[in-house]
């Protein structure tokens, strides 16, 4: 899923309670990825209900300062680039480019097998038992 304003973000509060109350929700169980612009700067946040969450902003002026220090980053920078997107059938690769053409950090993302939820709300939509998928970090 892509949007332009993202949910959570690596500055200040954190994130944008409209985004947070009206589309996380929608998007529990239904999407693995939620990648969004808006805010100058390049993010990987962790995942929240299942959603893994992507900034890719790096093109606007002025860059927007991030703090990679907040529990909810996994890796932030307040710099020009772009990020590259690679999709296969069970796996889904981001990564962040800079200016000068090197990755600045990348994630894989892996799909399991077997639904997101077995259940409750959220569970039996119109889209079906979605399965679920996993970050893969460099050290797995």
């Amino acid at each position: 899923m892509y949007g332009h304003h993202p949910a959570y973000f690596a500055a200040g509060k954190g994130e944008n309670p409209l985004v947070v109350r009206e589309l996380m929700p929608i998007l529990k169980g239904r999407a693995d990825v939620y990648i969004a612009g808006h805010y100058h700067s390049l993010e990987h946040l962790k995942p929240v209900d299942g959603v893994n969450l992507f900034i890719s902003a790096g093109g606007g002026r002025p860059l927007y300062p991030v703090d990679p220090t907040l529990p909810g980053v996994l890796w932030a920078v307040d710099e020009f680039g772009f990020a590259v997107i690679e999709v296969e059938q069970k796996q889904l690769k981001v990564s962040f480019i800079g200016t000068d053409g090197k990755e600045l950090h990348s994630a894989m993302i892996e799909k399991r097998d077997g639904p997101t939820c077995s259940g409750g709300e959220g569970c039996g939509s119109v889209y079906g038992n979605v399965p679920q998928m996993r970050l893969k970090t460099g050290g797995e």
